[in-house]
C-alpha cells in the first residue's frame, strides 16, 4: 500500500464511526472524482464511460464505472464489501440514573467482543431526524468527536478473583456506558440533550435519533516502522476502502465495473439496504434497460450479463495471532503482508468455487500480488 493510500485509509476509518458516516465519506470521495449521485426514484440513463452511485438508507452504496460494450455482452465485474460493523447502539428509551450516576442503555448490534468496550473513551455518532420551519424535515449526521461516556469495569479490589476466572459481567447491567453523575434528573435532558448538544441543534427540533458509541481513540499507524494499522472498524471498512480506491483509480474498459457496500451484514443481510434486498439487482437491472443492442427483453439480457459476470465478495481475513496460533488450521495460517486471502469452504460457507477462485489467481498474477488461501 502506497502512502498517500495509506493515510487516505486512516482519514476514511476515522470519518466513519458509523455506516452512515462510511457511506457519506464514500459518496463525497466519489463525487470529487467525477461520480454524478443518482437516485433511485428517478430515471437513469448512463453512456459508456460515465460514472454514477446511488445509495439506499444513508448506509449502502452503489457505484457503477460504465463500460465501453454492452454489458449483455461483456457482464459486470463487481467488488462487495460491507459498510457495517459490530457496536453498541443506544435503546429507544436509552436514560438511565442509579446511585447518583447518569447513564444510558445500550443494545449490542452484531457480535463485539464486549469485555474491550469497558474502560474506553467513548463517543456518539450516528443520523438526527430534525424538525425544520413548517411542517419540512430533514436528516443530519451526528459525530461528537469528544469522549461522551465510559463503561467503568469493576476495581479489583471488589473483584479480587478476575484474573484468574476471568472478567465475568451481565449484559443488561453491567454494560452501562455512564455519562454523568447527579441523580433525580436535575438539570439533565437525558439522552436527548446529549444528541441535540451533539448534533449543536435546539432540543425541541429533534424528532428522532440513532446513535451508537464508538471509540474516540483517533486511527493511527503504529508498530516498528509504522507496520500497523491500529483502528477500530477495520472489518470491514478497509474494504470498503480498497474497493472505492480501486473504482476511482480505474478507467473505463469494455466492462461495467461495479463497486457495491453494503449495510446491514453484521446482522445477516436481509434488511432493505442488506446484501439480500433488490438493491444491487435493481442497479443492474437499470443499466441493462436502455440498451438494446444485444436484443431480448430486460430480463433475459440481465440474466444473460449476469451469466457471463464476476463478483468478488471482500471482507476481512484473520491473520494468524501470534499468541494464540493453535486456533488456525495448520497449513491454513494467514499471515500479514502476503496477499489477499482466498477462502474456501467444502460446505460453501463462502461463495468461492474451483472455477472463481481460477479466475481471481488470474488477476492476482496479471498485477503481481502473492494470493494466500485460507
Amino acid at each position: 500500500m502506497s502512502e498517500r493510500d495509506r493515510m487516505s485509509l486512516l482519514e476514511f476509518l476515522a470519518a466513519s464511526p458509523t455506516a452512515a458516516h462510511a457511506v457519506s465519506s464514500a459518496a463525497a470521495s466519489l463525487a470529487g472524482s467525477g461520480f454524478e449521485e443518482l437516485s433511485e426514484r428517478e430515471f437513469w440513463a448512463l453512456e459508456p464511460g460515465g460514472r454514477c452511485f446511488t445509495t439506499r438508507n444513508g448506509t449502502s452504496l452503489v457505484a457503477v464505472l460504465r463500460g465501453d460494450d454492452d454489458p449483455a455482452e461483456t457482464g459486470f465485474r463487481m467488488v462487495s464489501a460491507h459498510t457495517d460493523f459490530p457496536s453498541l447502539r443506544l435503546k429507544p428509551n436509552p436514560d438511565f440514573e442509579a446511585q447518583g450516576y447518569r447513564a444510558l442503555r445500550a443494545e449490542i448490534y452484531g457480535g463485539p467482543i464486549l469485555a474491550t468496550w469497558f474502560d474506553r473513551d467513548l463517543g456518539l455518532a450516528g443520523r438526527v431526524w430534525l424538525r425544520d420551519e413548517g411542517d419540512s424535515s430533514m436528516e443530519e449526521l451526528l459525530f461528537a468527536s469528544g469522549p461522551l461516556c465510559r463503561i467503568p469495569s469493576l476495581a479489583i479490589h471488589l473483584d479480587r478473583k478476575v484474573n484468574e476466572e476471568g472478567f465475568r459481567f451481565n449484559r443488561e447491567d453491567n454494560l452501562l456506558p455512564v455519562c454523568g453523575v447527579g441523580g433525580d434528573s436535575k438539570g439533565w435532558a437525558g439522552a436527548k440533550g446529549l444528541v441535540a448538544a451533539a448534533a449543536g441543534v435546539d432540543p425541541d427540533r429533534l424528532e428522532a435519533f440513532a446513535a451508537d458509541l464508538y471509540d474516540t481513540h483517533a486511527p493511527s499507524l503504529g508498530g516498528q516502522d509504522d507496520c500497523f494499522v491500529l483502528s477500530g472498524r477495520i472489518d470491514n471498512l478497509a474494504m470498503c476502502h480498497a474497493g472505492l480506491t480501486a473504482l476511482m483509480d480505474s478507467v473505463s474498459t469494455r466492462h461495467t465495473c461495479i463497486l457495491a457496500l453494503f449495510d446491514s451484514e453484521e446482522v445477516g443481510s436481509r434488511t432493505a439496504e442488506g446484501a439480500g434486498s433488490n438493491l444491487l439487482p435493481s442497479v443492474l437491472e437499470r443499466l441493462l434497460s436502455d440498451q438494446s443492442t444485444s436484443g431480448g427483453d430486460g430480463r433475459q439480457r440481465l440474466f444473460v450479463a449476469l451469466a457471463r459476470s464476476m463478483m468478488i465478495s471482500a471482507d476481512g481475513a484473520h491473520a494468524v495471532h501470534p499468541a494464540f496460533a493453535d486456533r488456525h488450521e495448520i497449513g491454513h495460517r494467514p499471515v500479514l503482508n502476503s496477499g489477499p486471502v482466498l477462502k474456501v469452504n467444502a460446505s460453501m460457507r463462502y461463495s468461492t468455487t474451483f472455477a472463481t477462485a481460477g479466475y481471481f489467481r488470474e488477476c492476482a498474477n496479471a498485477a503481481g500480488v502473492p494470493v494466500q488461501e485460507l
